[in-house]
């Protein structure tokens, strides 16, 4: 599972890439991760989901899922943040998934690997969003977030491309390099996980001024936000890797959740 990546933006990355499988798509079920983790991990599914491991980078799980009903919540997010970048890097979810896959006791039907990347910022590109993700932070004192980073943020960079301070070609190639790592990641983890049947696919789409639109709003029913890549493959463990130690470290970081969504642009 890649984060906020485009169907076209996917296939223009995938033909330039020897990954193997044909691209074809599905419609999401929501246009944001927040909503998209509310209405797939639910009650109409409590048999897959108890044999699923969920090994996360986007904070939103602390919201919108029920560890109960999952074999194992891995929030990696919480112990790997890489507060340079404001984001997570693919290599900790990688090796944390490897961790998985090779630990017999950790055996289930099912893992999900939810990656950061495509999504903002944009890893060799910080420039576009003013180097850093966003500086404010905090949840509503109910707990429930006030996500429209849509709205008056200086850093967000579908925000800046909005206002027309950087260009849409600028933005669009740090997009793709974006999906380029974390399908770089990809690649690694497929030759080092057993699995008849892989799926690379997003939780959602993302928007560039479609109908007014940019970034990735709630319950947004446009095509470049719900309708998200979908390529079958297999996986096979050729050990060509060794998880680095420290990324299986489960110590959680200081920074609070809210702060981590706030530098992703969910919050204002």
């Amino acid at each position: 599972m890649i984060d906020a990546c485009r169907l076209d933006l996917f296939r223009e990355a995938i033909d330039r890439r020897p990954i193997e499988p044909a691209v074809g798509s599905r419609w999401s079920v929501d246009s944001m991760t927040r909503e998209w983790m509310s209405k797939t991990f639910v009650e109409d599914f409590a048999g897959e989901q108890s044999q699923t491991r969920y090994v996360c980078g986007n904070p939103f799980s602390s919201e919108a899922v029920d560890e109960g009903r999952l074999a194992a919540l891995d929030e990696v997010w919480r112990h790997q943040w890489d507060s340079e970048h404001g984001t997570l890097l693919p290599r900790p979810l990688t090796d944390r998934a490897i961790d998985h896959g090779r630990s017999e006791d950790q055996k289930t039907e099912r893992v999900i690997v939810h990656y950061m990347q495509p999504h903002w910022p944009f890893l060799d590109a910080l420039e576009l969003s003013d180097g850093r993700g966003w500086d404010i932070s905090g949840f509503a004192d109910n707990g429930d977030s006030d996500y429209r980073a849509w709205d008056n943020n200086p850093d967000d960079v579908w925000e800046r491309l909005r206002l027309g301070e950087i260009d849409r070609d600028g933005a669009w190639r740090a997009y793709r390099e974006n999906l380029h790592r974390v399908l770089d990641d990809v690649a690694v983890l497929l030759k080092n996980y057993d699995a008849e049947r892989a799926v690379i696919t997003s939780d959602h789409g993302n928007a560039l001024g479609e109908w007014g639109i940019y970034g990735h709003p709630m319950h947004m029913p446009l095509r470049c936000l719900r309708e998200v890549p979908w390529a079958e493959t297999t996986a096979i463990d050729e050990r060509t890797h060794e998880p680095d130690p420290a990324n299986l470290k489960t110590k959680e970081i200081d920074e609070e959740v809210g702060q981590k969504l706030t530098r992703l642009g969910y919050l204002k």
